[in-house]
C-alpha cells in the first residue's frame, strides 16, 4: 500500500484502476469500466483516432499523427474520403456510400446481371464491399465442359449425386465423372486396357444406372460391365459377352437386365438374377433380323421394355416383358429406337431415328405423339406426363407438357447423347465434345412471327394455340401463325379468350369484336370514330369490362356485359366517366374489385356499384395494371414508373437505373405487367426488348434477344401436386412474339 503525498490518498501500486497514473498506463479514473473516457485496461482513453479500437467503435485507424496500429488498416489513417476507417470511426464499408477503393457499398448494386453472361438479376455486394454475382441467374441450358471426350450417359440418385459416363481417349483416361452438386471430378477406373499409342485399346461406356446411392452400374465396349460397391470401390464384372453393352436396368440386385448390339448369339439381352448372368436371346420372339438393343427400362418386374432397330434398317423393334414372357410390341411408323424412358407415374416414351417420339397407350402399343421436331433423337426423360424432354442431333432439346412437343434453344449444336433428372429438381443433359447442360428451370420457346405487323394483345388457351393482335387476329396452332381473316375495319389493340372458348377483340372506333362458331361479327362500337378499346378484362363469373377513351375526347370510357350478352350489341353498356383521362388497361379480382389506369396518373377502382378515383401521387401516363392474390397491386407507365400498392399504401419502387445497358430508363414506357405472384413479376417496356423482373428484393432486366419494343404481356401460372409451372406470353412491334416457360 501507497500513499500520495500530494492527495493523501492510498492505494495499491501498480494496479489499474487505483486512480493513480503509473508507466505504461495511458489513464486511470479510479475504475476499470470501459466507456467512461478510460478504458477499462487503463491504456486508452477512448479517443477516435488513437488508433486503438474502443467500446462503440467499429474501428479506429489512428488519426494523422501517424499511430496506425491495427494491420487491417492497411496503413491508412482514419478518413472520410478513403481507407477502411472513417473520423467517427465507423467503417466506411456498409456505410451506404462510395469511397476509395470500395467497388460496391450496399446490398444492392442496382447494376444488372445482363451483359456480365447472365441473363437476369442484379448484382450484390457483400460485406467486404466486393461486388458478387450470386444473384445473377441464367435462363433455359447452362453449359459446362467436363473432362470426358463424349458423354453418353447420366444417372443419379440426387442433385448433388450424378454420374456421367462416356469416352475413353489417350489425353483423357477418365471416362466416369462424378458430380457433388458444386463439382464435377472424375473417377479412377481403369481395367487393363491400354488406351494409349500404339496400342489404342480404347474403350467407351454407354449406359450408367443404379439401385441407388450403394449400387452402381456402367457398361459399354466389348461386353465391359462395372460395378461400384457401397464401399465405393468400382470392380469389373465377367458377364460373358464381347458384345457392345448400351444399357441396363433393374428392380434388385437379384433381377437385373441389359441389352446391346447383336453378337454371333443373336440379339444381346441378359439377366442376372444375384448369382449369375443370363443370355435371353433363345426367349425372345422370332424377328426377320438380328436385333440391336439400344435401351431397357420398365415400371417393375412385370413390366418391362426393351427398344432397337432390326439388323441394318431404319425399322425400330419395341419388345415388352410381362412377367412371363418377350413379346414384341406395336410401334407404328417407328424408326430405329434409340432410348425408353419409364417414369414413376407409368409415362413411357421412346425416341429415335428421324426425330421419331411415340409413347404407351392404354392398350399397350406405342403411337407417335408428336411431327418430326429432329432429324434424329437419343436421349429422353420424363418426370411424368406433363414434363418430357428428347435430345438428339445438332444440340437438339425438345419438350412437351402433356398436350404437344415443342424446340427448346439449348445453346449449343453438339449431338446431344442423354437426359436425365430428377422431377423438379435438377435436369441435366449431355453430349459430344463433353458437353454438359444444366437446365435452369426457365426457357425461352423460340417462336415465329405471324407477321410484320405490330402487336398489341395475345392470349393463349393453352400452350399451344396462341391468339395475337395487330392489324388482324392472328391464331398460333401446330407450329404456325395464321390469320384469322377478323375483317373488322379497325386496328386492333386488344384480345380476351372466354372460358366457353369464344374470343373478344377492341380496337379504333370503339369496336368490339366476337368470334363464336368460325364467324367474327361486330358486336359495340360505342366510343364513335377516333375513339378505342385499349383492354379487355372478364371475371371468374363471366363479368366483361371493357376500357378505352372515346371519340374526340380524352376522357376515360368503360363497357360492361355479362355472360352471354357480350355476344349480342345490346349486352353492352357504356359510359363516359368525366373525372377520368383516356384509360389503357383494366384487370381486377372480381366483378365487384377492378381497377383500371390510363393518362396523368389516373387510376380507378370499381366496387360493383362505381367507379371511384384513387390518388397514387404521379402524374405519369400509366399503360398497365396487375395484381397478385395477397392483394398486393402494380401499375407500370411513362418514364419507367412502377408503382406498387401494398396494405393500402402506394409507393413508386426503385429501378436499376445504374443498369449501363438501359441508362436511357428514366425515359422509357413501361407498357404492361404481370405476375405469378407478389415475388415474381414481369413488366415489359417499348425500347430494346426491355423486359424486367421482380424477385421480391429488387427489378432486374431480364435477357430477351430482341430489340424490338415489347407492348404487353399475358401469363398464365399453375400449381399442381407440389410443382409451379409459369408460362409468360409476349407481344411487340414487328410482329414480336416472346415466350417464357419456367417449371419450379
Amino acid at each position: 500500500m501507497e500513499c500520495s503525498p500530494d492527495t493523501g490518498r492510498c492505494y495499491v501500486p501498480g494496479v489499474c484502476g487505483n486512480g493513480e497514473l503509473e508507466p505504461g498506463e495511458e489513464c486511470d479514473d479510479g475504475n476499470t469500466a470501459s466507456g467512461d473516457g478510460c478504458r477499462g485496461d487503463c491504456q486508452s482513453l477512448e479517443r477516435c483516432g488513437n488508433g486503438q479500437l474502443d467500446l462503440g467503435e467499429q474501428c479506429d485507424c489512428g488519426d494523422s499523427r501517424g499511430n496506425v496500429r491495427d494491420p487491417g488498416c492497411q496503413g491508412q489513417a482514419n478518413s472520410s474520403l478513403e481507407g477502411v476507417c472513417r473520423t467517427d470511426c465507423r467503417l466506411h464499408c456498409g456505410d451506404g456510400e462510395l469511397h476509395g477503393d470500395e467497388l460496391c457499398d450496399g446490398e444492392l448494386l442496382g447494376t444488372s446481371c445482363v451483359g456480365l453472361g447472365f441473363d437476369r438479376g442484379q448484382i450484390s455486394c457483400n460485406e467486404s464491399c466486393i461486388p458478387e454475382t450470386e444473384a445473377c441467374d441464367l435462363i433455359g441450358w447452362r453449359r459446362e465442359t467436363i473432362g470426358i471426350e463424349n458423354i453418353y450417359a447420366l444417372w443419379g440418385t440426387a442433385a448433388d449425386n450424378i454420374y456421367a459416363v462416356g469416352e475413353e481417349t489417350p489425353e483423357d483416361p477418365y471416362f466416369i465423372h462424378h458430380y457433388d452438386g458444386s463439382q464435377w471430378r472424375n473417377i479412377e477406373a481403369r481395367f487393363g486396357n491400354d488406351c494409349a499409342p500404339p496400342v489404342w485399346d480404347c474403350v467407351a461406356l454407354y449406359g450408367v444406372w443404379g439401385l441407388g446411392p450403394d449400387s452402381i452400374y456402367a457398361l459399354g465396349d466389348k461386353g465391359l460391365v462395372l460395378h461400384r460397391s457401397p464401399a465405393g470401390v468400382w470392380n469389373q464384372l465377367d458377364i460373358g459377352v464381347r458384345a457392345t453393352l448400351r444399357a441396363i436396368w433393374g428392380t434388385a440386385e437379384d433381377n437385373i437386365y441389359l441389352v446391346g448390339h447383336a453378337g454371333d448369339d443373336g440379339p444381346t439381352l441378359l439377366h442376372y438374377d444375384g448369382a449369375r448372368w443370363r443370355s435371353l436371346a433363345a426367349e425372345l420372339p422370332a424377328l426377320p433380323a438380328p436385333v440391336h438393343l439400344d435401351g431397357i427400362a420398365g415400371h417393375g418386374a412385370d413390366d418391362i421394355y426393351a427398344v432397337g432397330v432390326v439388323g441394318s434398317s431404319d425399322e425400330g423393334v419395341v419388345l415388352h416383358y410381362d412377367g412371363s414372357a418377350w413379346r414384341t410390341v406395336a410401334a407404328a411408323d417407328a424408326s430405329y429406337l434409340a432410348h425408353v424412358h419409364a417414369a414413376a407415374d407409368g409415362h413411357t416414351l421412346a425416341v429415335g431415328l428421324h426425330g421419331y417420339i411415340a409413347e404407351r397407350q392404354p392398350d399397350g402399343s406405342f403411337r407417335e405423339v408428336s411431327e418430326r421436331l429432329s432429324d434424329g433423337l437419343i436421349g429422353a426423360w420424363s418426370s411424368d406426363a406433363r414434363q418430357a424432354f428428347a435430345v438428339g442431333r445438332s444440340g437438339d432439346i425438345l419438350f412437351s407438357d402433356g398436350t404437344a412437343w415443342e424446340p427448346v434453344h439449348s445453346g449449343v449444336s453438339v449431338r446431344l447423347e442423354t437426359v436425365w433428372g430428377i422431377a423438379r429438381e435438377v435436369l441435366v443433359a449431355a453430349g459430344w465434345n463433353g458437353t454438359l447442360l444444366h437446365y435452369r428451370h426457365q426457357s425461352w420457346l423460340p417462336t415465329p412471327r405471324p407477321s410484320d405487323t405490330d402487336l398489341r394483345d395475345l392470349w393463349a388457351s393453352d400452350l399451344h394455340i396462341v391468339y395475337a393482335v395487330g392489324n388482324d387476329v392472328f391464331r398460333y396452332r401446330d407450329g404456325a401463325w395464321t390469320a384469322m381473316g377478323a375483317d373488322l375495319g379497325v386496328k386492333l389493340h386488344s384480345i380476351l379468350g372466354r372460358s366457353s372458348g369464344e374470343l373478344m377483340v377492341g380496337g379504333r372506333d370503339g369496336v368490339i369484336g366476337y368470334y363464336r362458331d368460325g364467324t367474327w361479327t361486330t358486336v359495340a362500337g360505342g366510343t364513335g370514330a377516333g375513339g378505342r378499346i385499349h383492354a379487355l378484362w372478364e371475371s371468374a363469373s363471366g363479368h366483361v369490362f371493357a376500357v378505352g377513351f372515346p371519340q374526340d375526347s380524352s376522357l376515360g370510357y368503360v363497357m360492361q356485359c355479362q355472360g352471354n350478352a357480350c355476344a349480342a350489341a345490346a349486352g353492352w353498356k357504356g359510359r363516359v366517366l368525366t373525372d377520368a383521362s383516356a384509360l389503357y388497361d383494366v384487370w381486377g379480382s372480381s366483378e365487384r374489385d377492378v381497377y383500371a389506369v390510363g393518362e396523368n396518373g389516373t387510376v380507378l377502382h370499381y366496387d360493383g356499384d362505381g367507379w371511384t378515383r384513387i390518388e397514387t401521387g404521379t402524374e405519369e401516363h400509366l399503360f398497365g395494371v396487375w395484381g397478385a392474390d395477397d392483394g398486393t397491386l402494380y401499375a407500370v407507365g411513362d418514364r419507367a414508373t412502377i408503382l406498387r400498392r401494398e396494405g393500402g399504401q402506394w409507393t413508386e419502387m426503385a429501378l436499376p437505373y445504374a443498369a449501363a445497358r438501359f441508362s436511357w430508363m428514366p425515359e422509357v414506357q413501361l407498357r404492361s405487367v404481370w405476375g405469378s405472384g407478389p415475388e415474381d413479376v414481369y413488366v415489359a417496356g417499348n425500347r430494346d426488348g426491355l423486359l424486367l423482373h421482380y424477385d421480391g428484393a429488387g427489378w432486374a432486366p431480364v435477357r430477351t434477344d430482341t430489340d424490338q419494343p415489347l407492348l404487353r404481356l399475358w401469363g398464365r401460372s399453375q400449381s399442381r401436386a407440389g410443382e409451379h409451372d409459369v408460362d409468360v406470353f409476349i407481344a411487340g412491334e414487328s410482329g414480336t412474339v416472346l415466350r417464357l416457360i419456367k417449371r419450379l
